[in-house]
């Protein structure tokens, strides 16, 4: 009784002598007080501790550290070696959280060194985690490295699951800083899983945000929206909100809405954000400086520099080092576009030294992003120069994350400016066959490194069954996908948990893949575009030209190619100022063709001037074209301009499209395995009827009077017999594919577009091929003719060209795709095809398929001498893709 009534006499006193420790000012002073009352030291510590505990869970960073310095205070006292590295840690994590990433590193660094030399692995376990953050903030890339690898090495022999999670969102974050993207997506779906295993909300919702960010940085910004939506609707679950981390979510989707040119959603997130970051500085000015971004781009120069000149401020005072160059480098950007080019240049040197002195290619590039302009506009052209060079040496340095279809779109808009810059410096220098190779640089890149090999290796080490366990994985991460297409009002966690699972899966595979044969990685080449006597090779004869087209800010430049005298190829160039509202002209002569309307010559002549009309000199004399496209371009069809003489373009000469040329001539060479000659046609027409597309009576009869040219060499799949089953099963065996079908464009997420086939009772399979699904398969068809409807159309990416079903058969292995530009008249789509394969059949001899481009233009010669077929309508929808040879 009476040891219960001394404790309660005690308790006052040990409570205010709490209150006076917590709120002591010095460490002096908190020694001074725990000095002067050991007796009641114990009760002290548990009544700091607890205090700092809740206010810590509280998000109070401030308070936890008054609370946890008291308990320090104690632990010195106590000479507690324990509890001293323990209370370093959660002074370091405090600071951490309150964006002092020295402070924090410091007291981390104690922590370490002092629970490694007394053999407490949970706390050293613990200071590893934060000490991986705070280094990677400061920049030391390479220390957070380090630490990140030993912590989750640590945390996983101590089975501490969700530590081992929380430090490969950290280490992954490091990983996309030094470049790559690969690991670090590849450790974002592992934490993933893990956090969703064991329940950990606070790590799952760090490792969506972050594979949303990935997926951003690779020019998905839709993809990426997905994923932070389900990260902040994590967050929004839990029973305490930690507003700071759902404020950095918000402002994510900011960016990727912004990305989307959805600016007035953008905008609205960035609302939500700052009122959930308000009383946090750090945040809010995070928040500032993305919006100063969509200030800029949206042409409201004075309030982005607003933003900027608050965030630049503060971060010249501040550890967060990655952080303060990302704005310095759009503050420079914002401020040569606001004409401040002096200004602009000195920020920008400075922003690029510590960029590379804290060794990130993305930060590199951004510091670069503007810096070459700003160099040319001060007639600095060594300097410009080197910038580019600089700039296209840390996006080529990269190494990117996914399957194809996530890595189409890396080289999107603000990465291509030094590689236009470049062009622009080499053509002012005369140097127009290298302005020509950077131009090609920046075009086709996926496409190429999958033509030369990168993905044949693969499978000729592959064994049977793991080229079957590939396909069900990619039928599977498809299957994920089209369930999310078809979810109305946007995917709901579970739909996305089931995509990151098939995602990790193919991930998983791959890693072991490569680990049991390293030598593949070896063998993938750095890219190089197109040489002198490669360009040779496409110049077959003096009959053909070459055309590619650059679009940039300033304008289009166009590259025409020819032999010249002694046989070499001749690069001339020119240079068409004026791009202003070309893509509103292309649309409207496009929506004349789709409407048959009669007026649409003078649209025609018109383009043929404005694209055509500076290399027409050239083209007189041409009798087969080779047309690279960029940007809007993608959509003109060039076959049906009107030439100062009033002829099309087709009638002229034969026209094929390539998204590169270095891309065209790896076509041109691409290894073709020997295939059985008894399997030259595999055509698929008139599946059995799907929802509510109309029945194709044509496409039976369109098949079947193909099938009779081939014979026996041919098989036919029709009605319930176009099984999409069956088709992907004898696709890879044949040199020619023809698919009589409904094919159903998306425009906004154009490798969801697919193609209509029939499904066998209780089949696995549905009942559509999807563009992703076919760029999952390895094909050896030589030509793949699609008799659907806008079969040709996608999304116009900068880098890879136009994405849809036609990019997805030539990255599957088929160099040459015919394919439609708009929804096609099934009577001459018909006439057209039958006429196609009986000119193609002529051309060919030996085994050996040739003249493609040819064979298409011969059989739409007779469509336009007739008056019911006269109209582009008819037959200039149809273009021809890759090797057009």
């Amino acid at each position: 009784m009476l040891l219960i009534l001394a404790a309660s006499a005690q308790a006052p006193e040990a409570e205010s002598l709490a209150k006076d420790l917590e709120a002591a000012a010095t460490d002096q002073a908190r020694a001074a007080i725990v000095d002067a009352h050991p007796e009641v030291r114990a009760d002290i510590q548990k009544i700091v501790l607890a205090d700092a505990t809740d206010w810590f869970a509280k998000f109070e960073y401030d308070n936890a550290l008054k609370g946890y310095r008291a308990v320090l205070a104690i632990a010195n006292a106590n000479q507690d070696e324990a509890r001293i590295a323990a209370t370093w840690r959660m002074i370091g994590v405090c600071l951490g959280r309150k964006n002092d990433a020295a402070g924090a590193a410091e007291f981390e660094q104690k922590a370490l060194d002092l629970s490694a030399r007394i053999g407490d692995k949970a706390t050293q376990a613990e200071a590893l985690l934060s000490l991986t953050g705070a280094y990677a903030t400061l920049g030391r890339l390479e220390d957070a490295e380090r630490v990140g690898r030993q912590g989750i090495a640590l945390n996983q022999e101590l089975g501490n699951q969700r530590r081992a999670a929380a430090l490969q969102v950290n280490l992954s974050i490091i990983l996309g800083e030094k470049g790559d993207q690969e690991a670090k997506a590849a450790m974002l779906r592992e934490a993933i899983q893990t956090s969703e295993a064991g329940n950990f909300p606070d790590v799952l919702a760090g490792a969506l945000n972050n594979l949303g960010v990935v997926y951003y940085d690779q020019g998905d910004y839709e993809r990426s929206l997905q994923y932070l939506r389900r990260a902040a609707d994590v967050m929004e679950k839990q029973p305490v909100q930690d507003k700071s981390r759902l404020a950095t979510m918000h402002s994510n989707m900011a960016v990727m809405l912004a990305g989307l040119d959805r600016n007035r959603e953008a905008f609205a997130e960035y609302d939500k954000a700052a009122a959930l970051a308000a009383g946090d500085e750090a945040r809010s000015i995070h928040i500032r400086f993305n919006r100063g971004a969509l200030y800029e781009a949206g042409g409201d120069l004075a309030k982005a520099l607003e933003e900027y000149r608050a965030a630049s401020a503060y971060y010249a005072n501040s550890s967060l080092r990655t952080d303060a160059v990302r704005t310095n480098a759009g503050y420079a950007e914002t401020l040569q576009a606001a004409g401040q080019t002096r200004a602009a240049v000195e920020l920008g040197e400075k922003t690029l030294a510590e960029a590379r002195r804290i060794g990130s290619p993305d930060l590199v590039r951004l510091s670069l992003k503007s810096l070459g302009e700003a160099y040319l506009t001060l007639g600095r052209r060594e300097d410009a120069r080197s910038a580019y060079l600089e700039a296209i040496a840390a996006i080529e340095s990269v190494k990117l994350s996914g399957s194809q279809d996530e890595r189409d779109n890396f080289f999107h808009h603000e990465k291509l400016a030094p590689y236009h810059g470049m062009v622009r410096l080499l053509l002012e220098g005369g140097k127009t066959f290298e302005a020509l190779q950077y131009s090609e640089r920046a075009k086709a890149r996926l496409l190429v490194d999958v033509l030369r090999g990168g993905r044949a290796e693969i499978l000729r080490t592959m064994t049977a069954g793991e080229k079957q366990k590939e396909r069900d994985l990619s039928a599977a991460l498809a299957a994920a996908d089209a369930r999310i297409e078809r979810q109305r009002g946007g995917p709901d966690a579970g739909l996305l948990r089931g995509r990151t699972q098939a995602a990790t899966a193919i991930d998983q595979f791959h890693t072991a893949l490569y680990q049991a044969h390293p030598e593949l990685r070896v063998a993938r080449v750095e890219f190089e575009p197109i040489r002198m006597e490669q360009l040779a090779e496409l110049l077959r004869d003096a009959d053909t030209a070459l055309l590619e087209y650059t679009v940039t800010k300033v304008g289009i430049d166009l590259f025409a190619i020819e032999r010249g005298a002694a046989g070499q190829p001749h690069v001339e160039c020119y240079q068409l100022r004026d791009a202003d509202g070309l893509a509103a002209q292309i649309e409207q002569y496009r929506r004349l063709l789709a409407a048959r309307d009669l007026e649409y010559k003078p649209a025609a002549q018109a383009l043929y001037r404005r694209v055509l009309g500076p290399a027409s000199a050239l083209l007189r004399r041409k009798k087969r074209l080779v047309i690279v496209p960029d940007g809007a371009l993608w959509e003109l069809p060039f076959q049906a301009l009107v030439n100062p003489a009033g002829r099309y373009v087709i009638q002229d000469a034969a026209v094929f499209y390539a998204p590169s040329l270095t891309a065209a001539r790896e076509m041109l060479v691409y290894p073709r395995r020997k295939t059985d000659s008894s399997r030259t046609l595999l055509a698929l027409g008139a599946p059995a009827a799907t929802g509510n597309l109309p029945p194709l009576p044509q496409a039976e009869s369109e098949v079947r009077q193909i099938g009779e040219m081939y014979g026996r060499s041919g098989a036919l799949l029709t009605g319930n017999q176009a099984l999409k089953e069956r088709w992907k099963e004898m696709a890879p065996e044949y040199r020619i594919l023809h698919l009589a079908t409904h094919g159903v464009l998306d425009g906004n997420n154009p490798l969801y577009s697919y193609l209509v086939m029939s499904r066998a009772p209780g089949s696995s399979e549905d009942s559509v091929l999807t563009a992703r699904e076919i760029l999952s398969m390895n094909l050896e068809a030589d030509v793949a003719v699609l008799s659907a409807c806008e079969t040709a159309r996608g999304k116009f990416r900068p880098g890879e060209g136009l994405i849809g079903i036609s990019w997805a058969f030539l990255v599957a292995g088929t160099p040459t795709t015919v394919v439609s530009q708009w929804k096609v008249d099934a009577a001459s789509t018909s006439r057209l095809m039958v006429a196609f394969h009986r000119n193609l059949r002529a051309n060919s001899r030996g085994g050996v398929i040739a003249g493609r481009a040819e064979a298409l233009r011969a059989a739409v010669l007779p469509l336009l001498a007739t008056a019911e077929y006269r109209h582009p309508f008819y037959w200039a929808g149809f273009v021809l893709i890759g090797n057009g040879y």
